[in-house]
């Protein structure tokens, strides 16, 4: 069973989004190896909003091109979905490269992309994240 690496709520404009919490196999976190993100929403988000605000995130990091972010978003698209208030969505990274997304109201959705892995993850646990004090929080520190 994974075990908790750390835990925080996405706050925009004063209004909670969704709890956060990062998993790995031993509670230590490295984006080299395992590891899952666990979103329970506190409202309800559409697909769209979840689609453009992660490119969007992904773009401010760097180290992307307009040609990746436009297969990125077709490739989102098919494994996002609209997310209601106490629902739970998660996805895991796999060391190999692979991005899985789940949640209880979808079948599992899975690319083999080290890139969209990487920059994906980089949006909460990158050196360049938005969101500093939740990347803390969910490191553990």
């Amino acid at each position: 069973m994974p075990e908790l690496v750390g835990q925080g709520i996405l706050s925009v404009f004063f209004m909670d989004v969704y709890l956060l919490k990062l998993y790995s196999q031993d509670g230590t976190f490295s984006l080299n190896r395992d590891f899952v993100l666990e979103f329970t929403y506190k409202r309800p988000v559409s697909k769209d909003v979840i689609i453009d605000a992660s490119l969007d995130e992904m773009k401010k990091a760097g180290g992307v091109d307009a040609a990746q972010l436009t297969a990125w978003r077709d490739k989102l698209g098919k494994a996002l979905i609209d997310m209601e208030a106490d629902e739970t969505a998660s996805v895991i990274f796999s060391e190999e490269g692979v991005i899985t997304f789940f949640s209880p109201n979808n079948p599992a959705v899975s690319f083999q992309d080290p890139a969209l892995r990487n920059s994906f993850a980089s949006i909460w646990l990158g050196d360049k994240t938005s969101h500093p004090s939740l990347r803390k929080k969910l490191l553990g520190k």
